[in-house]
């Protein structure tokens, strides 16, 4: 392992000789080019926003597709990978937590089913549900409560718009939904 504190002289050496190096100090220019070895496989995540070029600079300085055939470039790189990621792996929480709190909630014989108003419009097309919707949409901004909507497209026998309205932080009807 090296770090940006460790003295060049022992960095050039152990990156020279490294079959992967993966970067990310996040100090622009940290190692040059010249340091890796023509078949490292380079995994650049270290980026850093430096005012004077107004963009991205990498921890490494030089053009590492003069001397390496499987690198990740900055930027462009790894970047796209983080955010699909940290999605997964916060969906992956809360759903391992909503297991966790439901089997103990049902383990004690309790459910919980809110109050709502419901409501089924029909329509032949699925611009006409969609007209309706956006109609919908228009008053319920002015109202500032909105309707939660469904969708389902039948093909041939046209659609079904579900209108539901409940007050989501009351978790039940309140005067707003009437």
């Amino acid at each position: 392992t090296i770090h940006s504190e460790v003295p060049d002289d022992v960095s050039k050496e152990a990156i020279g000789s490294a079959d992967v190096v993966l970067c990310c100090a996040g100090k622009p220019n940290l190692i040059p080019v010249e340091w890796i070895g023509d078949n490292a496989t380079v995994i650049n995540v270290g980026t850093t926003f430096v005012e004077e070029v107004d963009g991205l600079v990498s921890d490494i300085k030089g053009d590492l597709s003069k001397t390496n055939a499987r690198y990740s470039p900055v930027p462009g790189g790894i970047g796209p990978l983080s955010a699909p990621m940290l999605f997964r792996n916060v969906a992956q929480a809360a759903w391992d937590q909503m297991h966790r709190g439901k089997s103990a909630a049902l383990s004690s014989g309790w459910s919980r089913h809110p109050e709502r108003l419901r409501k089924m419009y029909h329509f032949s097309t699925y611009s006409e549900a969609l007209e309706a919707a956006s109609k919908v949409d228009e008053i319920s901004s002015i109202m500032d409560h909105h309707a939660n909507m469904k969708f389902n497209h039948a093909c041939v026998n046209g659609v079904d718009l579900e209108l539901e309205f409940f007050t989501w932080e009351a978790n039940r009807l309140t005067e707003k939904d009437y």
